[in-house]
């Protein structure tokens, strides 16, 4: 293959889309969220951030979590840095108690805005999640 030929095919390659699995530097758990409450009980909300290998979520800059529902009680609805469970982990951990008033389908509302970044560049990152809580007997 000629020169122009090596530099065609490899624009071509360039070219291709990124999968998703290779643009996530991270990924985000909320498994360990309570789904199932009883009605006047409280339930745990559980949010983890985890960054590929070689990536972290910067603790210095601006990270935000934002938490809402119109059927539980939540005890804190704005997260930061400083409600991590270690707030100088690279993979961040928070949790949050609700209470249950009664029964229904109800759901968390999650909205967060954090940075994931390597050795060269932090990027910002923003998640949208909505998890449901079942409440009933």
């Amino acid at each position: 293959m000629s020169a122009i030929g090596f530099l065609v095919a490899g624009l071509l390659a360039s070219a291709q889309p990124n999968t998703a699995a290779e643009d996530k530097k991270y990924t985000v758990d909320v498994s360990q969220t309570t789904k199932q409450v009883k009605p006047g009980d409280n339930g745990m909300f559980h949010l983890h951030i985890k960054p590929a290998d070689g990536y972290k979520v910067s603790t210095e800059a601006p990270l935000k979590i934002e938490l809402e529902s119109k059927d539980l009680k939540l005890h804190k609805s704005k997260l930061t840095v400083k409600d991590a469970k270690d707030t100088k982990a690279k993979a961040p951990e928070f949790g949050v108690k609700f209470g249950a008033p009664q029964e229904c389908s109800a759901s968390i509302e999650v909205n967060a805005s954090f940075f994931v970044c390597d050795e060269n560049i932090c990027e910002r990152k923003k998640e949208k999640i909505s998890i449901p809580v079942a409440v009933r007997n």
